[in-house]
């Protein structure tokens, strides 16, 4: 037997919403009946294991809404087993459980994480996970396996500060201690679930089948679950599984704890004779013990109580993969099949590492090809997996190809909260354009975004590989909660795409996918790119940060900080960076923002009759569109025909027509909300001048978007507005949040007429300067520059 065994617990918990009533009571009663448990019993125990969770777990258990739920789920549950008792003196068992589970979680303050950090304070379990934010954000240095696989998060723990949470020195070497890190020795890991998967099955244990939910009246169970619309399991059963041929016995307790202490030494022997290594890894589903296995639990604790070879076994892959390597391997022989996994090495299996009948081989593969529950056909698969086995394979060679393979292109990583059509401003214009362009200069980009209405989850748009990603978010929840919860399923989506792409490197667009691209950087060891768009002071127009605004200011940082090259779109925004958090001038490249080019684009002359001005922008405050308002006050009363269009969408629009009202210019001034881009280039078409009025703009793509249609543009002296106009030479410069200054600029071109055709022209020949073509070699150079680690033709 092994010296030395490590057992892994992986809780796997796939993403819900609360809203899905079978979902949510589904998995409180998982966590009724395993999770809790299990972190109760090994506070008792002397021994410590591997755990592995989800960060989108964990920060979903932290919300209050859940955790209300969840109370009220606990209370109910006990309502009725106290119930059950006053007519069965067997759901005393159930009363005595839910009275725990109910102190142990009240007296936790109804927080999980609070639970799992006092148990690795305590060393009763090995983290496989990063603390962050009170929570854990994954520390990988690996894959993700797919489903019913574990997944090993192997890494030095060095930086435990995370989003305004800082652990002492003590409680950083106790991470670092017994976390799974830097041992050089040969491990191999075994998934016992199968062996364990036969005791389950005993007539004696407790039939969770046969629940009383689906034998009493509904009227009664509304009693206790006022609140369910669907007869759904409430966990209690009285019955016995009995053999395959009888119906259910009646449950005896003192049969079922027998039988348990006689299968737990069993499984004891059987360790003894499978594991045969110096060390080993037992790996297992958590939710076995407890909601799938009644006795499982107590299972767990004699197990815990017998085995005394157990140890917080630590390791680091061996050429990369190895354990990796050995876990498939396992899991094939134990019939714990991964269908995907098959699929996607059919392309190795189907070469040279056999040394006969690659036909046969084919023929064993083929019905992988589609995924059924048929029984016959998945009893046809299994018997392929034993075939397979027979086969002479070349296992080392095999998995380095597979685990190692990477596209002839480089691999990209974009991370944006912004991608056609989910955008707010000019970042989901910026971030769509340049990745396309890239794309077609040989660049295998790959975006993370959020999902958007009407768009799918993943889509391939002119060869630029997009996923989106729709993380829980319940009412209530602030800027920062919203973004943390963002960047947690950007690290998920990010993990699972690395189990079959590599990454050179990722570029990160934002403070807002901060956390997300930072801590990829730290699991991948590769070179973080960051495009800046705009700085919280800039926008905050000198006023003292607060609350969340110093929370944004304070990611801003960390990702400048972290990031080996940033790119921004103005020497103004240069300037910013160098001022605000003194960052090297070396690791600054200026690349302005690019623009499509517009064909067939004759210049039109300015309709003074009827003319149409326009702004488009986010409603903020600093973008001035209040003074835009006062402008068209003005204007009115020398071109009463005029019209003044806003387009955007944002937080400052109620306030926007608070003062449309007051200026008594509800007639012309019109708010059209936001505007896809085939909308917007038709108003571009349309309108006879651009007014960009911001108080504070790093760049403009709007003056660009407005200069290649050959509009005339007044823009706020502002930012890195002046990098682009040049005053009366291709548009107009004025100071800003100046409303009558606006207005006489904007009467000045009115009265012009055939003369500022000139101005038109130069506009249309400035644009050359900022095609996308341009903007990406641009790029491609930075991307070339970054240790000669990309390979890009």
């Amino acid at each position: 037997m092994a010296n030395k065994i490590s057992f892994v617990f992986h809780a796997h918990v796939p993403i819900f919403s609360l809203n899905n009533e079978r979902e949510t009571v589904t998995f409180f009663e998982k966590l009724t009946d395993s999770y809790l448990p299990f972190f109760l019993l090994y506070e008792q125990l002397k021994h410590k294991v591997g755990l592995t969770i989800t960060p989108t777990f964990l920060h979903m258990v932290e919300e209050e809404t859940f955790k209300n739920q969840y109370s009220t789920f606990l209370k109910e549950k006990l309502a009725l087993a106290l119930n059950e008792e006053k007519v069965n003196p067997s759901a005393l068992v159930y009363v005595n459980r839910y009275k725990t589970i109910h102190s142990y979680w009240e007296k936790n303050h109804r927080s999980i994480v609070m639970i799992i950090k006092k148990l690795v304070k305590r060393e009763k379990i090995v983290p496989l996970l990063k603390f962050s934010n009170s929570n854990f954000v994954a520390h990988y240095n690996s894959m993700w396996l797919k489903e019913a696989q574990i997944q090993y998060c192997i890494d030095k723990l060095d930086t435990m500060s995370f989003w305004g949470e800082t652990f002492s020195d003590e409680e950083v070497n106790l991470l670092q201690k017994y976390s799974l890190v830097n041992v050089n020795i040969e491990s191999r890991t075994y998934n016992l679930s199968p062996i364990i998967s036969k005791y389950v099955k005993d007539a004696v244990y407790r039939d969770k089948n046969n629940d009383i939910a689906f034998e009493r009246q509904w009227d009664y169970l509304q009693t206790f679950f006022p609140a369910r619309m669907n007869r759904l399991a409430v966990g209690i059963s009285y019955k016995a599984k009995g053999s395959e041929k009888n119906s259910p016995l009646r449950y005896i307790e003192k049969k079922a704890t027998e039988r348990c202490l006689i299968h737990a030494q069993q499984f004891l022997r059987e360790v003894a004779n499978t594991v045969v290594e110096e060390y080993a890894i037992l790996t297992f589903s958590l939710e076995l013990f407890g909601y799938e296995w009644d006795e499982g639990i107590l299972f767990l604790s004699h197990i815990m109580e017998n085995l005394t070879t157990l140890s917080s076994l630590s390791f680091e892959h061996q050429d990369g993969f190895s354990v990796v390597k050995q876990l498939y391997k396992q899991s094939w022989k134990a019939n714990d099949v991964n269908v995907t996994a098959l699929y996607d090495l059919e392309e190795e299996l189907n070469t040279a590492f056999f040394h006969k009948d690659t036909k046969k081989l084919q023929q064993l593969h083929s019905s992988w090809l589609q995924k059924t529950d048929d029984k016959l056909l998945n009893e046809k698969r299994m018997k392929h997996v034993e075939e397979l086995s027979s086969f002479n394979v070349n296992w080392d060679k095999l998995f380095t190809t597979y685990l190692n393979r990477k596209d002839e292109k480089a691999h990209v990583l974009w991370l944006s909260t912004e991608f056609p059509p989910g955008m707010i401003g000019g970042l989901g214009t910026h971030v769509a354009q340049l990745s396309k362009t890239l794309q077609k200069r040989g660049v295998k980009i790959i975006v993370i975004t959020i999902g958007a209405i009407g768009a799918p989850s993943f889509e391939v748009i002119e060869g630029v590989e997009v996923y989106r990603i729709t993380p829980f978010q319940p009412a209530g929840t602030t800027l920062i909660q919203w973004n943390s919860r963002i960047n947690v399923a950007m690290i998920e989506q990010a993990v699972k795409l690395a189990e079959t792409k590599s990454f050179s490197f990722i570029h990160a667009h934002d403070w807002l996918v901060c956390a997300a691209a930072t801590q990829l950087k730290s699991m991948w060891n590769v070179p973080l790119i960051s495009t800046i768009h705009a700085l919280e002071k800039g926008r905050r127009l000198g006023e003292e940060l607060k609350g969340d605004q110093e929370e944004i200011h304070r990611l801003e940082e960390n990702l400048t900080n972290a990031s080996d090259y940033i790119i921004v779109c103005s020497d103004y925004m240069k300037q910013e960076l160098e001022r605000h958090f003194s960052t090297p001038q070396h690791k600054i490249t200026v690349i302005p923002n690019g623009v499509n080019d517009v064909k067939d684009n004759e210049i039109q002359p300015i309709n003074s009759t009827y003319p149409k001005i326009v702004a488009i922008g986010r409603l903020v405050p600093e973008k001035g569109f209040q003074y835009f308002i006062e402008a068209s006050a003005i204007v009115r009363q020398h071109f009463p025909q005029a019209i003044f269009m806003i387009a955007g969408i944002g937080p400052y629009e109620r306030a926007l027509k608070r003062k449309v009202k007051e200026q008594n210019v509800e007639d012309v001034v019109q708010f059209v909300g936001f505007l896809q881009e085939e909308q917007k280039t038709t108003l571009l078409q349309e309108c006879d001048i651009v007014v960009v009025p911001s108080l504070y703009e790093p760049f403009g793509i709007v003056v660009l978007e407005a200069m290649a249609h050959s509009r005339i543009v007044i823009a706020s002296n502002s930012g890195g507005i002046p990098s682009i106009i040049k005053h009366e030479q291709n548009g107009f410069l004025i100071n800003p949040g100046k409303g009558n200054e606006m207005a006489r600029f904007i009467c000045h071109v009115l009265t012009q007429g055939q003369s500022i055709k000139r101005i038109q022209e130069n506009a249309k020949k400035s644009m050359e300067l900022y095609s996308w073509d341009i903007i990406s070699e641009k790029t491609l150079h930075v991307y070339k520059n970054i240790q000669g680690r990309v390979k890009i033709p």
